[in-house]
């Protein structure tokens, strides 16, 4: 009777959560690109993500939905694919499928931690990142996952706000939602928020500098950092442009480059990790960072040593800035 009453649950949840591979389309979302290449890149993104999220609804609910990923994981897994530089985004759609699991669907517990410890080493991030897709989607708080999931890491608890902001840049072009009109200037989420944010821009914008520029100025001022963050992490991850465009970015926005470097430097750390380190992303690094991916990956890496006992500010930021710093000499 339980199993029937679950397998009910788990069946609405399936359709309320469900995600058309349309609704990624450039064409439906009316994202600018002016280059046919960079956009069948940016879907193509968006496919992964969706196959990693879909997969995880094909599985069968009694058990972790971590393990539907992993024929996507193997299947990826080619030495020098491209489909090997995608496995995150797959991972990231199967953390926003585990997440509605954990939550919604009774006695089906467990998903995120499972996911966690399974993919957890090389794609953390990711995962943070695909819990905030669910609580954008369903107008969740997030920190009421923190008290379900008790081996959150304090420090990436914050990409969940990413998350948050991406899922609302992607699909709705804005961040007007009541809840962020809560948020006060000051309150760190919103920080957060802005780079998940300005992530998005890079869909939104199809990579297209110029366009990039005009959409962060439409924001106040105090904000531009942390859009350009976000900027800055997609156009090292995602990549999908050349170094022409690159060395525009770094051009477009002399006074935000510590941040956009900054941004580059998280996603050559997430690269790093995985081991999927692409020729665009060191590209990237190189013109933005003047750097090899792997040294600013080590720049993350040496900004979390000594971090302090968290107080006002919290340490994610502090680890931003530490980064940040690293690069206003080089920036220069």
């Amino acid at each position: 009777m339980v199993f029937a009453i679950n397998k009910i649950v788990f069946s609405s949840i399936k359709k309320i959560a469900s995600v058309n591979n349309r609704e990624i389309l450039f064409s439906h979302r009316k994202f600018y690109c002016n280059d046919n290449h960079t956009q069948a890149h940016l879907e193509r993104i968006g496919f992964d993500f969706l196959q990693g999220y879909h997969s995880v609804w094909e599985t069968n609910h009694s058990m972790h939905g971590c393990f539907a990923l992993d024929g996507i994981a193997y299947s990826k897994r080619t030495p020098s694919s491209q489909s090997n530089s995608n496995i995150g985004f797959a991972i990231e759609g199967g953390a926003f499928a585990c997440t509605i699991l954990d939550l919604f669907v009774p006695n089906c517990a467990g998903n995120i931690e499972a996911l966690l410890k399974k993919y957890g080493a090389k794609y953390d991030y990711l995962i943070y990142v695909g819990m905030g897709w669910f609580f954008a989607k369903f107008r969740w708080k997030p920190m009421r996952i923190v008290k379900q999931i008790s081996d959150l890491d304090p420090l990436l608890k914050w990409l969940i706000w990413d998350g948050y902001g991406f899922y609302h840049g992607f699909f709705n072009g804005h961040l007007n939602n009541s809840f962020v009109k809560t948020l006060d200037a000051d309150d760190y989420r919103r920080k957060a928020i802005d780079q998940g944010f300005g992530r998005s821009i890079w869909f939104q914008c199809g990579g297209d500098i110029e366009q990039i520029f005009k959409k962060v100025n439409t924001f106040s001022s105090q904000r531009h950092g942390d859009l350009y963050s976000g900027v800055g992490l997609a156009s090292a991850y995602a990549c999908g442009v050349d170094e022409k465009s690159i060395a525009q970015l770094k051009d477009i926005s002399t006074k935000y480059l510590p941040n956009i470097a900054q941004g580059v430097a998280f996603a050559c750390k997430s690269r790093v990790k995985a081991g999927n380190l692409l020729p665009e992303t060191e590209m990237v690094s190189e013109i933005i960072c003047e750097m090899s991916a792997k040294d600013a990956a080590n720049i993350t890496d040496a900004a979390l040593v000594d971090l302090p006992i968290e107080d006002t500010m919290p340490n994610y930021e502090i680890w931003k800035q530490r980064i940040q710093s690293n690069f206003k000499t080089v920036c220069a």
